[in-house]
């Protein structure tokens, strides 16, 4: 009886011993900042990010392997911004209607990536609600769907949602975790690092 004691006690040692570690590792004010006293009900990852933004397109792969990695119990959702000086605001705008539209039919994925790939790789320079939905149909996307859902009331309140989700942001991408933590990257953090402290984030209160 003894021995099983001592054994239950190496391991809860060991338990505390890794979580003080983690907490260590990952410190306030270096790897992230406390933006809200309360974290929201629900865990979550928000990426605010613009399909404009070079950075964002490049971070784009890490963005997957977070929403890949990310426990059941945690939702990853984007939200667009619509201040960067390579297009016009209200094309930026009509691309966070259009991706909220993609999201509703469930192809959010094919939508955001023919939109990084068109400005990023191809250097295609939208101008236009019209060329957003001629680079979606390129890629394979119902056009005619997304129309009908862009100019759904439903749409329309996830995209006031939006705007007040990215409103006082700044720079991108940027990560809110829980909507209590900003995740701050440093240039010594591996990809597989930022995506355990995003992992981490997510457990705290």
């Amino acid at each position: 009886m003894l021995k099983i004691k001592h054994i239950s006690l190496v391991v809860m040692a060991m338990v505390l011993s890794f979580s003080t570690l983690a907490n260590a590792k990952w410190e306030e004010g270096t790897h992230y900042d406390v933006i809200s006293e309360k974290a929201t009900k629900k865990k979550e990852v928000m990426e605010i990010f613009s399909f404009w933004c070079p950075s964002c397109f490049r971070f784009e792969p890490l963005a997957k392997q977070i929403k890949s990695t990310l426990p059941d119990d945690v939702k990853f959702v984007k939200a667009h911004v619509d201040f960067l000086a390579y297009a016009d605001n209200q094309t930026q705008n009509d691309a966070t209607l259009l991706m909220l539209a993609a999201r509703a039919m469930k192809d959010e994925e094919r939508f955001n990536q023919a939109l990084f790939d068109a400005i990023h790789k191809n250097g295609t320079k939208p101008d236009s609600i019209d060329a957003l939905y001629e680079i979606y149909a390129n890629a394979g996307g119902d056009v005619d769907k997304m129309k009908k859902l862009a100019k759904s009331f439903g749409i329309k309140s996830q995209f006031n949602m939006n705007k007040k989700r990215v409103a006082g942001t700044r720079s991108v991408p940027t990560f809110i975790i829980n909507g209590k933590y900003r995740l701050k990257i440093t240039r010594d953090m591996t990809p597989d690092e930022i995506v355990e402290a995003v992992i981490w984030l997510t457990s705290q209160k």
